[in-house]
């Protein structure tokens, strides 16, 4: 027998806490799937775009390096050609310099010591024992028989020759002459001009 009973609430019906709905509970667990594929997603997103980033930045590096070595190569190439310029400065400058040394020392050089150097020239190119006539210009005749008694030994006779410069001599054998000249050899002892270099 089935009998109802009945209790008092101190406060009545405002102690009867709210009944929770199985609609309700459906709602709250549907929620937090949601919640939980939010969560889910958005850390996909997150991940996604710092490999995106990251892809991003190594392509930004990699530009900016072969960006900086272009600019090396430009600025190594411009300094080779800046280098190869200032060699060929240099040198010209260089042989100007040389030119212009060389020249005062030939012309500061004595005529009696030209003379003994274009005599000696002449020694080394003929054989002592040769019958030769030795060529100067008259105001070298003295200077040049005096130097002659140094090789008595050599069959040369020296005759006066007006037509030759005063620091030249001519030397005439069986075989041929041979004519030295100051001013000449001077002339092919200077440097000769720097090539440009094609740029």
């Amino acid at each position: 027998m089935l009998i109802r009973r009945h209790i008092d609430l101190v406060n009545g019906k405002d102690d009867l806490a709210p009944v929770i709905s199985r609609h309700q509970l459906a709602v709250q667990v549907q929620a937090r799937t949601i919640i939980q594929e939010a969560h889910q997603r958005a850390e996909k997103i997150i991940s996604a775009a710092e490999q995106e980033a990251e892809a991003s930045s190594l392509l930004v590096r990699q530009r900016a390096e072969e960006a900086f070595w272009e600019r090396a190569d430009t600025m190594f190439m411009h300094w080779q050609k800046q280098q190869q310029q200032w060699e060929s400065d240099v040198l010209s400058v260089m042989d100007v310099v040389l030119e212009q040394a060389l020249e005062q020392l030939l012309t500061e050089v004595p005529e009696s010591q030209r003379l003994q150097g274009l005599l000696r020239q002449l020694l080394l190119e003929k054989t002592q024992t040769d019958k030769a006539t030795l060529c100067c210009h008259p105001s070298q005749q003295a200077s040049i028989a005096t130097m002659l008694e140094n090789y008595s030994h050599l069959n040369w006779q020296l005759q006066p020759e007006e037509s030759l410069p005063p620091d030249s001599l001519k030397l005439v054998t069986p075989q041929g002459e041979l004519y030295l000249d100051w001013q000449l050899a001077s002339q092919q002892l200077k440097p000769c001009p720097v090539e440009q270099q094609a740029p």
